[in-house]
């Protein structure tokens, strides 16, 4: 081989060498940015400390029908010993694979996967039930592509929103369904609106009531006015057990009375409804979700009570001559 064709030849090689440290910079430095990119979404935009150990809470996460909340597991801190939730300080190149155990559901069927970046996920609940997820943090094939045998397991318990279902006994004789009124004489002091609801408690229930003055026919007169609407704190507490059709008090101890000795009505008209478990599953939203129906109502006519005036006879002196 003569010198020139040696030279060339070191050239070559000098230039693959250059080329393939290249590309693996520009990999190291793609996975880098790719990182940074993923955790400047979803994951960072949450607070690490609004979340909790599922351990504490039995490893059930409940979730309302219908919405969508994040989780993230914690990465083995051999691998990754800077680590700061949700996801800073992660090594590049190891991923975490979520999925049901036993195939005892479907991504895309019960639950759907939402969202995921490197150890952080958002989960979408399709189907009323308990649904047990996995997952198993892998290291990439630097660090041998090891994966945990065994993982972690949560159980995703999918629940009902929360429903109102009808008015009930008031002043333990009188039952209302919606859109009746209720005949009352007089003021009616320290009433008690109640309803019927099922959901977790405690419950969050959106009402306004009206007061109108009404003629002998039930025909408006003057201007309705609003006399309070609220959302009113209902149930006391909380509980992670479901109620069914419970009677709750949503606006106590108040007087309906007549006004300006006229039949005067009130309607209670109820316009939506949260539970601890919807309210919760509002997290990523940021808002509170209400669940709504047509508008459900009642009414209360407070009549002025009748007062008998004097008796009329004929007089004593009208058959006199």
């Amino acid at each position: 081989m003569n010198s020139k064709t040696k030279n060339n030849s070191n050239t070559n090689l000098n230039f693959l060498i250059m080329k393939t440290e290249e590309r693996k910079f520009a990999k190291k430095l793609f996975t880098v940015l790719m990182v940074t990119l993923f955790t400047i979404g979803g994951a960072l935009a949450q607070d690490a400390g609004d979340f909790g150990n599922a351990a504490d809470d039995e490893n059930v996460s409940y979730i309302t029908v219908g919405r969508t909340m994040p989780f993230y597991v914690e990465p083995d801190n051999y691998y990754h010993p800077d680590f700061e939730p949700v996801s800073d300080n992660i090594t590049p190149g190891f991923t975490w694979n979520w999925g049901p155990v036993a195939e005892a559901w479907e991504w895309g069927n019960q639950l759907t996967l939402a969202n995921q970046d490197l150890n952080y996920v958002e989960i979408t609940a399709n189907q009323v039930g308990d649904f047990v997820l996995n997952v198993k943090e892998q290291a990439p094939e630097e660090f041998g592509g090891c994966e945990d045998p065994e993982g972690t397991d949560i159980t995703i318990r999918v629940v009902e929103a929360p429903e109102i279902h009808s008015f009930p006994s008031f002043l333990d004789v009188l039952e209302i369904a919606d859109g009746e009124t209720y005949q009352q004489c007089g003021d009616l002091e320290g009433f008690d609106a109640s309803i019927e609801l099922s959901g977790f408690p405690n419950f969050q229930v959106r009402w306004e009531l009206v007061r109108q003055e009404v003629d002998e026919d039930g025909n408006p007169v003057g201007e309705a006015v609003t006399v309070e609407s609220g959302e009113s704190v209902v149930g006391g507490g909380t509980s992670y057990t479901r109620v069914s059709e419970e009677t709750f008090v949503f606006d106590a101890d108040r007087d309906l009375v007549v006004e300006n000795n006229r039949r005067t009505r009130y309607t209670y008209t109820i316009t939506g409804i949260t539970d601890l478990i919807s309210r919760r599953s509002d997290y990523l939203l940021g808002e509170t979700t209400w669940y709504e129906t047509d508008p459900v109502t009642f009414a209360i006519i407070v009549n002025p009570t009748p007062q008998t005036g004097p008796i009329f006879h004929i007089p004593e002196g009208h058959g006199e001559l």
